[in-house]
């Protein structure tokens, strides 16, 4: 290898560190958590006040969403598959738990995040 291969090599990787460090560093915080049930809002809570929500849906189903140090995670469910529960806590603008079974969605939004849609599908 010439030495312009190994120039062009470490330039190329260092290159490659700044994108990810400026891609991670841009990511925002959440500051909402947003609860949907059948695509409707059932409540919003604030990422910065430590809570636990008792999230009661139509088919008699729970959660319950545990907002602690700036995350939100399902801490107990009872729908039969545990996917939610076992999720990770989620804090990241755009980041969400899904319970299926429940039709329940949490999604983190920055409230610098632009809420107005054109449209819902469902």
């Amino acid at each position: 290898m010439k030495k312009t291969d190994v120039m062009l090599l470490a330039v190329i990787l260092a290159l490659g560190v700044i994108g990810i460090l400026i891609v991670i560093g841009n990511r925002d915080a959440g500051a909402c958590v947003s609860i949907t049930e059948n695509g409707e809002v059932i409540g919003i809570y604030a990422l910065d006040k430590d809570c636990d929500v008792l999230i009661e849906t139509e088919d008699g189903g729970s959660n319950l969403l545990r907002i602690a140090e700036g995350k939100a995670s399902v801490v107990s469910a009872d729908c039969h598959n545990q996917d939610c529960v076992e999720h990770k806590a989620v804090s990241q603008s755009g980041e969400s738990i899904i319970c299926l079974p429940h039709k329940i969605v949490i999604t983190v939004y920055s409230t610098s995040d632009d809420k107005d849609m054109d449209a819902v599908a469902y």
